[in-house]
């Protein structure tokens, strides 16, 4: 009996910190999510000083969060993320609006897919 409520406790410790961790990646998207939407909106104007201080913001965020979600996620998604933000670090230097905002539709597209993938849906269980 002392196994069967031993194993019950550990699923449930699993799943409140499933639970948890989700949510923090959850949280954690939608903050990168803003900030790609600035970073957009002054690529569009092609304001590069402010495009140049909000990707360094993006990268801080981003370099905070991948080191805790590297542990726990699959390295393939967040490299993605990775190599995506580089292009966006180098096309902004040269202030390619273009490639710039391709990237950014890139990247937030690998942000929007990685929350759903650490969503709990039935699709993601099985």
């Amino acid at each position: 009996m002392k196994a069967v409520i031993g194993t019950i406790i550990l699923v449930i410790i699993f799943f409140i910190g499933a639970t948890v961790f989700q949510n923090y990646v959850q949280n954690g998207c939608e903050e990168l999510s803003e900030e790609i939407t600035k970073l957009e909106g002054y690529i569009d104007d092609e304001n590069w000083e402010m495009t140049r201080e909000t990707l360094g913001l993006l990268k801080e965020d981003w370099e905070e969060k991948s080191k805790i979600w590297v542990l726990f996620l699959e390295h393939y998604n967040l490299d993605a993320i990775e190599v995506a933000i580089r292009k966006i670090d180098t096309y902004s230097d040269l202030k390619d609006k273009t490639y710039t905002l391709g990237e950014i539709v890139k990247l937030r597209y690998l942000i929007e897919h990685l929350s759903e993938r650490e969503a709990f849906v039935l699709s993601n269980l099985l």
